[in-house]
């Protein structure tokens, strides 16, 4: 299964590659400064079919698949050298896009889908994760057909600038999935609460708090009280595949200045260890790239997707990026000034996020399981 060769999915990882450098990079330090984004950017993305790019046609979304997503996401990670604002973008269009064009209603569809294709209607995922273990499992209570909520979630991703949010309330008993409009009441976007991250920038980043909020039938997305089977699986499976797709893409343009550097400085050429590192830059990339691909075209293949295959392409990535910042700066530091390090090496530093003993709890669990 060579993916790399399917000129449509190349095409498509250069077509993220050239948006990603047309709408991202040269704003990138401006927008970092400012720490705020504008509606112009926003408008531009929707311009280029970036925020509706995993989105049904009949919305107005390009309706790509999950494995042609993670290619054009990868290239606008490294055409866009911006983590944060990729991150923000599959959050948007994947996590919280896809879960309702898969599992919501007509009218869900109808409400939420084209607004998020046009950028008029951003969107967010408020879920617990493995940092939130302070946080009290949320109250859920039955109220006629619908719903009341109290919850707390920390570090959401784009709520400072989200118009709803996909929610998914565990109470450690049951689980629900809905979606809440911003204007909802109870409903409290509370911006000085953050939550630091190497990833999203800290001001989409927001604690989302539910109090007494009602959630009305026709809110609650899927089969309501199964969330765990439907939705978080899918969640799980989307954020392990499209959300890291743009550190693919930076993982490669790692590798590639590094072949860059070595080639470029004859000392460089002749050091055994500096033509080590750029062979194991390489192998790390493509190695990543297969586990990634593959877990990606499983979610789009009929049956449930492999956890442990997600698990595995994320855990190997993380990994793989921790090796090749590592090296990056070993080579940077013993070469000759020229080729200036890329300016995110820094952001590299999965290993201060943590999770990826999740991952092999998952991946463990997946194994044993099934032996």
């Amino acid at each position: 299964m060579d993916f790399g060769t399917d000129g449509r999915l190349t095409e498509l990882r250069q077509s993220g590659y050239r948006a990603g450098r047309k709408l991202a990079k040269q704003s990138l330090t401006a927008r970092t400064r400012k720490a705020r984004w504008g509606t112009d950017l926003l408008d531009a993305l929707a311009r280029e079919s970036v925020l509706g790019i995993a989105l049904p046609a009949e919305y107005g979304g390009q309706g790509a698949t999950v494995l042609e997503t993670v290619f054009f996401l990868e290239g606008f990670g490294a055409g866009s050298g911006d983590m944060g604002l990729s991150t923000a973008i599959a959050t948007h269009g994947v996590l919280c896009g896809l879960p309702i064009a898969v599992l919501g209603s007509a009218s869900q569809r109808e409400r939420y889908l084209p607004g998020m294709v046009s950028g008029a209607r951003f969107g967010a995922v408020a879920r617990a994760t493995v940092d939130d273990s302070a946080v009290s499992p949320a109250q859920i209570v039955k109220v006629g057909s619908g719903k009341r909520l109290d919850a707390r979630y920390t570090g959401v991703v784009n709520a400072r600038e989200a118009k709803h949010f996909l929610v998914i309330a565990d109470s450690g008993r049951e689980q629900t999935a809905c979606i809440v409009d911003r204007n909802s009441a109870g409903l409290t976007v509370r911006t000085g609460h953050t939550a630091a991250s190497a990833t999203p920038p800290t001001f989409l980043v927001a604690e989302l708090e539910l109090n007494n909020c009602h959630v009305p039938a026709r809110a609650q997305l899927g089969s309501g009280d199964i969330a765990g089977v439907e939705v978080v699986p899918l969640l799980a499976a989307l954020e392990r595949t499209c959300l890291m797709a743009p550190w693919l893409g930076l993982l490669r343009e790692l590798s590639g200045w590094a072949v860059k550097l070595v080639s470029d400085h004859p000392a460089l050429m002749r050091s055994q260890s500096a033509r080590m590192a750029v062979a194991d830059l390489r192998a790390q990339t493509e190695l990543a790239a297969g586990l990634l691909y593959r877990a990606a075209w499983q979610i789009d293949a009929p049956g449930r997707p492999s956890r442990q295959d997600s698990a595995v392409a994320k855990l190997f990535l993380l990994e793989a990026l921790n090796a090749a910042a590592r090296t990056a700066a070993e080579l940077d530091s013993c070469s000759p000034r020229g080729i200036p390090a890329p300016g995110w090496l820094d952001m590299v530093l999965f290993s201060a996020r943590g999770g990826d003993s999740v991952l092999r709890s998952v991946v463990a669990g997946s194994m044993l399981a099934s032996g």
